[in-house]
């Protein structure tokens, strides 16, 4: 029993000593910045579409994968080559994805930079008004 209660001791006096410490360098530390993101020169127009219904099928969360996904296999057809720059744009500068997820469900006030009729198309998906069930991706096919 001695040996249990000398362990449990010596765990908790490392936790208050060490923990601390590291939560200390931590907040200290500079964050690391992430690159600006620039838009891929000379893309042509279908790979352009191929890579944005690739890049809205993994987003790394599931709500964005699903809302994305559906919308881009929806919508990235019949956009023009100034709505798929405004779409790439949307969909690669925000850095955290869940600002993406509360801007286009309308919990989060949207930046002048992506307001715009692609993000208004959006919100206007993302209140799926016809109630159609969207709890898959859709299969990948070329568009």
């Amino acid at each position: 029993m001695n040996l249990f209660r000398t362990i449990y001791s010596t765990i908790r006096l490392n936790q208050s000593v060490i923990l601390p410490f590291v939560r200390q360098i931590h907040l200290e530390s500079t964050p690391e910045r992430l690159p600006a993101w620039e838009q891929p020169k000379g893309e042509s127009t279908e790979i352009k579409r191929r890579r944005l219904l690739y890049q809205s099928r993994k987003r790394g969360m599931l709500e964005n994968c699903l809302l994305l996904s559906n919308f881009a296999s929806t919508y990235l057809p019949t956009m023009n080559a100034i709505d798929l720059d405004l779409y790439d744009k949307l969909i690669n500068t925000p850095s955290n994805d869940w600002d993406l997820y509360y801007m286009a469900i309308g919990k989060l006030e949207t930046p002048d930079e992506y307001q715009h009729h692609v993000m208004d198309l959006l919100k206007k998906y993302a209140k799926n008004e016809q109630k159609e069930e969207r709890t898959q991706q859709p299969d990948l096919i070329p568009v």
